[in-house]
């Protein structure tokens, strides 16, 4: 999901995170506690992706974000507007193609989380 509210890069799902076992692979560079409206503990953390890619692009050092609790709330990934910037975009009519060409942000320092 493209996520324009979001100054980050990238949120990883609990789901995707599960299933690439980014718990155990990927060393937090910061976490946040907070609590959701029943009391539960919510942890965010935040490391950097040595490498995304995207089609043919290659990101190195990508500030990413996930959740590591046990209340499961990230159900999609979100594009934030860290990576948005970087391109321009136009998608088609119906939404089922997007093309994307770097502009002038595509070499900006990422946004500290």
């Amino acid at each position: 999901m493209f996520h324009t509210g979001y100054s980050g890069a990238i949120i990883f799902s609990d789901e995707y995170v599960r299933n690439n076992q980014l718990l155990e692979k990927i060393k937090p560079t910061g976490q946040t506690k907070f609590s959701d409206a029943a009391g539960n503990e919510i942890i965010s953390k935040t490391a950097i992706l040595n490498q995304l890619n995207i089609n043919t692009i290659k990101f190195k050092n990508v500030p990413i974000s996930y959740f590591d609790s046990q209340v499961k709330i990230q159900y999609i990934n979100i594009f934030g507007g860290d990576l948005i910037k970087r391109f321009n975009w136009i998608f088609s009519p119906d939404f089922k193609t997007i093309y994307f060409k770097s502009n002038s942000h595509f070499y900006d320092s990422y946004y500290q989380l």
